[in-house]
């Protein structure tokens, strides 16, 4: 099913759906772990959606003599940069398994349950797309749909859907660029983000998004990654890692090890095809393996400190963004709209790269604080207060 199928396809789903919602249960123990790789995820969708407003939509390369932002430039690429969303598509699948599994012993009460909440997060993603054209939450709708479809499947299934979907990108991904498909709705003008009238920036961002949502490559590239990585999640819910982290530390230390050594040969194959001047990724692109290697190999160096030192502020106060990971998310898409757009301060194009990074550094510094603050008084963020609510169909106490 395509992403603009089922986000048409979604007031029919609620309408189907009539019946009254599953009563709501009360919030299991959570997942330390989960939360904390969460914040770090966050951490790094800021520092990247920021960044790439140095130069979005125009060519503008860090000068040689900046040497702050060419060291930020690195940091950012190689710790963050497709880290952060293949990262929280492994959380977002653990966790739509996880909500499938609360209520597994009756089927079709569990999966009405999900196709609400996915429902919903439709109708949030459609608000957020316009705050910030790069939003990923309708994605996440498509592969929280996916997984549906296998919710009665056992960990072997996602092991095996997880490496076939490994070996079957980097051939789609050459093939996608091969296929020319003319978009039926075109790229808006940068010139509306840059209007000082919100009602411009706002048709920019949903714009951006329709566009986005009708480009083809993208379904056999990022969406097929994202759901890869969502498979891993379900794969990793359904084995319980990370409730069991404690007795899988010689399972970290060798993934940790294999991730390196794949990223360290990939590597090196790519240096050697570029001196021999072979177009390898011509028909095979395995570049993204480079990537998703890099994701596991920091994710268990985090886990692995995680086991020793998870009672700390550094990674107490990562858990606390994590738990309001919707609130968070949608908080620095409305911030990077008031500082980066015309309707807020212009900075788009004005700005050094390293700024912008600064910048994203103190707006997750002040969300610590506010996660912090908020979690002290409620159950929930007010994103995923709304969010439940909607699902029950019933206004929760927070």
């Amino acid at each position: 099913m395509s992403e603009s199928a089922a986000m048409i396809a979604m007031p029919a789903v609620a309408q189907a759906m009539e019946l009254a919602a599953p009563a709501p249960r009360e919030p299991r123990r959570r997942t330390a772990i989960v939360d904390a790789l969460r914040g770090w995820a966050l951490l790094g969708v800021v520092l990247v959606n920021y960044a790439l407003f140095y130069s979005f939509d125009a060519v503008i390369r860090v000068p040689t003599h900046d040497l702050t932002s060419r060291t930020m430039k690195f940091v950012v690429q190689l710790c963050f940069q497709t880290k952060e969303w293949t990262l929280l598509s492994v959380l977002f699948g653990y966790g739509f398994a996880m909500l499938i599994a609360r209520r597994q012993e009756t089927s079709s009460a569990s999966l009405r349950l999900f196709l609400r909440r996915m429902f919903w997060l439709g109708i949030i993603a459609l608000v957020n797309s316009s705050f910030y054209y790069g939003d990923i939450l309708k994605d996440y709708v498509l592969m929280g749909l996916v997984i549906s479809l296998f919710y009665r499947a056992s960990q072997k299934v996602f092991l095996v859907l997880t490496i076939c979907g490994l070996l079957t990108v980097p051939l789609l991904i050459p093939l996608s660029r091969s296929v020319h498909l003319i978009t039926p709705f075109a790229d808006p003008p940068v010139s509306l983000y840059q209007s000082h009238h919100l009602i411009d920036v706002l048709r920019f961002g949903c714009l951006s998004g329709v566009h986005v949502l009708f480009s083809f490559p993208k379904y056999f590239d990022w969406n097929l990654v994202m759901l890869t990585c969502g498979f891993l999640g379900a794969y990793l819910q359904k084995s319980a890692f990370f409730e069991q982290l404690g007795n899988q530390q010689r399972l970290l230390q060798r993934a940790l090890w294999i991730s390196a050594l794949v990223v360290v040969a990939l590597l090196l194959l790519h240096l050697a095809f570029v001196s021999l001047g072979w177009r390898v990724d011509r028909h095979y692109d395995a570049f993204i393996w480079f990537e998703l290697s890099l994701m596991v190999c920091l994710t268990c160096i985090l886990c692995r400190i995680f086991l020793k030192l998870r009672n700390t502020t550094f990674f107490r106060s990562f858990q606390c963004v994590g738990q309001m990971t919707m609130t968070n998310y949608l908080m620095q898409n409305v911030i990077g709209l008031l500082l980066f757009s015309g309707f807020g301060l212009g900075l788009l194009h004005k700005e050094t790269y390293s700024f912008s990074v600064e910048v994203a550094i103190v707006v997750f510094c002040f969300q610590i604080w506010f996660s912090r603050w908020w979690l002290a008084r409620h159950r929930w963020g007010p994103v995923e207060w709304l969010w439940r609510s909607l699902t029950y169909n019933t206004w929760l106490a927070n």
